[in-house]
C-alpha cells in the first residue's frame, strides 16, 4: 500500500498539484465557502506554501522566463495604481497576485502540452468520483447519513463525501445538481467545458471515453451555462474537423443531448427554466455583460477596485434593470469573469487576458477562421460564473502569453 502511495505520489505530482489547487479554492465548498474559518485559514496557508515551493524550484531549475515575468510584473503594477487612486486595500489584492503568481511558475516550469494534459487526467478523475454521490442521492439517500456533514457561510449543510458534496435538502425545486467539490454547480460546469475544450482540440487527448464521461457528467450538473457551452464546443468540433469516428460521434452525442434535455419535462425545467424573463438567474447574467461594461468604460484606466465592485455592479444594475428580489433581498451576482476584471482593474487589465486568451486559442486550432469561435468558446466558458480569484484563468493567460515556444504549440499535430 505505501509502495503505491509513493508511486503515485511520484508520477503524478504534476496532477496532485492541480487537483489541489482546484480542491483547496475560493470556489469550493470545503475551503471556499465553509463557516469553520479553520478551513479557510487552511486554505490561504497552502497558497502561501505553494508560492514559496515554486518559486524555490524556479530558482533551482534556473527557469525564469522573460515574457512571463514581464506580464507578471505589468499585472501587479496595474493592481497597485487600482489600490492606490482607489484609496484601497483589500486582501483580494493579495490572494489574487498569490494565485496569478502560481499559475506564472507553472507556465514557467512546466511545457504547456504536460500541464493541460495532467489537468485533463485530474479533471477526468473528479468527473467519475462525482458520480458516486450524485448517483446515490438519487438511488439511496440514507446511505448518505454516514458521512460527515457541514454548513457553508449562507447556512446551508451538506454531506462530504470528499470529492462530492451533497446538500441535506434539495432546497432549489427537487432538483439533483451534481457540484462535486464545487460551491455551484455552474462553477464544476466551466471545469468541465475546459476538459471538454482540451479533449477535443488537445491533439494528446483522443478518447472516445472520456469524451463521453465528461458530457454526461456536465448534463449531471443541470447547468445552463455548463450545457449551452457544451453544445457550442461540440459544435465548433464537428464544423473543423474532418468526417472520422470522432467526429460521427461527436455528432450523435450532440443530438442525443439535445433530444433528452429538450424532451423531459425536467431536465428542461432544471436546465432552461432559467431563461424566462422573472428569473433572477437571467437578470444577473444580462446584468454581468452590460453593467460591467458600463463600470468598466466610466472607469478606463484602473477600474473601481475589489471594495467598490459589488456595490457598483449592484448599483448599475438596479437603475438599468429595477430592483431585483431573492428569497426577500435585492440580488445581482456578478458572474461575467473576464468582464468583471475589468470592472475592477481597468481596461488595460483587461486586454492583457484578452490576449493570452485569444493566443491560447490560437494554438489549439490550425485554420484560422475557428480562431475567433474558440476564443469566444473560452469567453463564453468563463461568462456563467465568477472565477476572477481562480488559478485557471491566469494560467490560460501565461500559457498563451507563453506560446512562441515551440514545445508548446499544438498546429504540428493537427489534422
Amino acid at each position: 500500500m505505501i509502495r503505491i502511495f509513493s508511486s503515485i505520489l511520484k508520477n503524478h505530482k504534476l496532477s496532485i498539484l492541480l487537483l489541489s489547487l482546484m480542491y483547496i479554492s475560493n470556489d469550493t465548498l470545503l475551503f471556499g465557502t465553509n463557516s469553520n474559518r479553520i478551513f479557510i485559514n487552511i486554505h490561504f496557508g497552502y497558497i502561501v506554501f505553494l508560492v514559496l515551493l515554486l518559486l524555490l524550484l524556479s530558482i533551482y531549475r534556473k527557469k525564469l522566463r522573460v515574457n512571463l515575468i514581464f506580464t507578471f510584473f505589468l499585472i501587479l503594477l496595474l493592481s497597485f495604481f487600482t489600490m492606490l487612486f482607489k484609496d484601497e486595500f483589500s486582501f483580494k489584492y493579495i490572494y489574487e497576485m498569490l494565485l496569478i503568481f502560481i499559475s506564472m511558475m507553472i507556465a514557467n516550469l512546466w511545457p504547456m502540452k504536460r500541464v493541460f494534459s495532467e489537468l485533463s487526467d485530474a479533471l477526468t478523475f473528479v468527473s467519475l468520483a462525482s458520480l458516486f454521490p450524485f448517483l446515490i442521492n438519487i438511488l439511496y439517500q440514507p446511505l448518505l447519513n454516514i458521512f460527515p456533514t457541514f454548513t457553508n457561510i449562507a447556512g446551508y449543510e451538506y454531506h462530504n463525501l470528499f470529492f462530492g458534496f451533497v446538500p441535506l435538502n434539495v432546497y432549489n425545486f427537487n432538483i439533483y445538481r451534481n457540484i462535486a467539490f464545487f460551491r455551484e454547480s455552474g462553477v464544476f460546469g466551466c471545469f468541465l467545458n475546459f476538459n471538454l475544450f482540451l479533449l477535443l482540440f488537445d491533439c494528446n487527448k483522443k478518447s472516445s471515453r472520456k469524451l463521453i464521461l465528461n458530457i454526461i457528467v456536465t448534463i449531471t450538473t443541470m447547468s445552463t451555462g455548463a450545457i449551452i457551452c457544451m453544445m457550442f464546443l461540440l459544435f465548433i468540433y464537428f464544423i473543423y474537423q474532418k468526417i472520422g469516428l470522432k467526429k460521427i460521434l461527436v455528432f450523435v452525442v450532440l443530438c442525443v443531448s439535445f433530444l433528452t434535455i429538450t424532451s423531459s419535462d425536467y431536465l428542461n425545467r432544471a436546465v432552461f427554466g432559467k431563461m424566462n424573463s422573472n428569473n433572477i438567474s437571467l437578470y444577473s447574467r444580462v446584468a454581468s455583460i452590460n453593467s460591467n461594461l458600463k463600470i468598466a468604460i466610466e472607469n478606463p484606466l484602473f477600474g473601481v477596485g475589489w471594495d467598490n465592485i459589488e456595490q457598483y455592479f449592484e448599483s448599475v444594475s438596479i437603475e438599468k434593470y429595477g430592483s431585483a428580489i431573492l428569497y426577500g433581498e435585492k440580488y445581482y451576482h456578478n458572474t461575467n469573469t473576464l468582464l468583471k476584471i475589468s470592472s475592477v482593474h481597468g481596461i488595460i487589465f483587461f486586454i492583457i487576458y484578452l490576449v493570452g486568451f485569444f493566443k491560447f486559442a490560437s494554438l489549439n486550432i490550425n485554420k484560422k477562421r475557428f480562431v475567433l469561435l474558440l476564443f469566444f468558446a473560452l469567453f463564453l466558458m468563463f461568462s456563467y460564473e465568477d472565477l476572477t480569484l481562480n488559478f485557471i484563468i491566469s494560467l490560460i493567460l501565461f500559457f498563451g502569453i507563453k506560446h512562441n515556444e515551440g514545445e508548446n504549440n499544438y498546429e504540428n499535430c493537427r489534422n
